[in-house]
């Protein structure tokens, strides 16, 4: 789904650590530790992108037959290319998606979302 133009990018809301508010001109504001990590990365990149938000507002969890929830499923779906937002590692969620973090990126290794 990686598109050369625009990155979807599944996120949720959370004080302080990726907080999203509206703005006049489209782009939504990003503030907390990892929205300024993900501006640093995006801005690195060149890229643009687009932030959604998982209906049921969670991070992922396992359902019957290898279908998720939150943000793990919007990437096992193939609806979103990147999760951001304090996702822990857990073992069946490394089967699931290719995790990756900003602090790799940062240090000069661009690791595969």
């Amino acid at each position: 789904m990686l598109s050369s133009k625009k990155w979807i990018v599944a996120a949720l809301n959370r004080s302080r650590i990726f907080e999203i508010y509206p703005s006049i001109n489209g782009k939504p504001n990003i503030s907390g530790i990892e929205g300024r990590y993900f501006e640093i990365f995006m801005t690195k990149l060149g890229m643009d992108y687009e932030i959604v938000i998982p209906k049921d507002n969670e991070f992922g969890r396992e359902l019957a037959f290898e279908n998720w929830t939150g943000i793990i499923g919007m990437l096992h779906r193939g609806e979103a290319d990147i999760g951001v937002n304090n996702l822990g590692v857990y073992e069946d969620r490394y089967r699931t998606v290719v995790i990756s973090d900003f602090h790799t990126f940062l240090q000069g290794h661009l690791s595969v979302f």
